[in-house]
C-alpha cells in the first residue's frame, strides 16, 4: 500500500478508504426476464424458437442484396436522366429570367428613344414561351419520376410480419 500511494502521491489512508470503498459497493443480482415455469415449458420454447425462425426469414427478405450488372446498369440511367432533367430545368429557368430581363430593358430603350422595337419584344417573348413550356414539360416528367413507387414489400415478407405479430 506504501508503493502505490507514492505512486498516486496520496496518503496511505487515502489508498486505504479507496481500496476499502472500491470492494464493498454492493452489487446487484440480475434477474432473469422470464421466470424458469416458462423456460421449462415445451410450447414456450417451441414458440420463441418459431419467432426467431420468422425474425430471420424477415431479415433474409429485407437485406439488400447486391445489384446484378442489369440493375446497376438501370440504376445508372435513372441518375443520368435524373441530372440531364435537372440541367434542362436550370437551363430553361436561366433563359427566361435573362429573356425577361433583356425585355424589360428592350421596353425602357422604347420610352426613352420613342422607337417600337416590336421585333425584340416577339422574340423575347417567344423565348420565354418556349422555356416556359420547356420547363413545365421537365417539371412534369420529374415529377412523375419522383412518384415511381419504391420497392413494394414482397407478398412473403407481408406473410411473415403477419405470422410474427400472430405469435404475439
Amino acid at each position: 500500500m506504501i508503493a502505490i500511494a507514492a505512486l498516486l502521491n496520496s496518503s496511505i489512508e487515502e489508498v486505504a478508504a479507496r481500496h476499502h470503498h472500491h470492494h464493498h459497493r454492493p452489487h446487484l443480482v440480475q434477474m432473469g426476464k422470464i421466470d424458469d415455469i416458462h423456460t421449462k415449458d415445451p410450447k414456450f420454447a417451441s414458440l420463441q424458437a418459431e419467432k426467431v425462425k420468422i425474425k430471420n426469414q424477415i431479415d433474409e427478405e429485407t437485406y439488400d442484396k447486391p445489384l446484378t450488372e442489369e440493375e446497376e446498369k438501370e440504376k445508372l440511367d435513372k441518375e443520368i436522366s435524373s441530372l440531364e432533367k435537372q440541367g434542362k430545368k436550370v437551363s430553361a429557368e436561366t433563359k427566361i429570367k435573362d429573356a425577361k430581363k433583356s425585355l424589360v430593358k428592350v421596353e425602357e430603350e422604347e420610352k426613352l428613344e420613342d422607337t417600337p422595337q416590336k421585333e425584340k419584344k416577339a422574340e423575347l417573348n417567344k423565348i420565354i414561351a418556349e422555356n416556359s413550356e420547356a420547363l413545365e414539360k421537365v417539371k412534369g416528367e420529374m415529377a412523375l419520376e419522383e412518384a415511381e413507387p419504391v420497392k413494394e414489400k414482397t407478398e412473403k415478407l407481408k406473410d411473415l410480419e403477419k405470422s410474427l405479430k400472430d405469435l404475439d
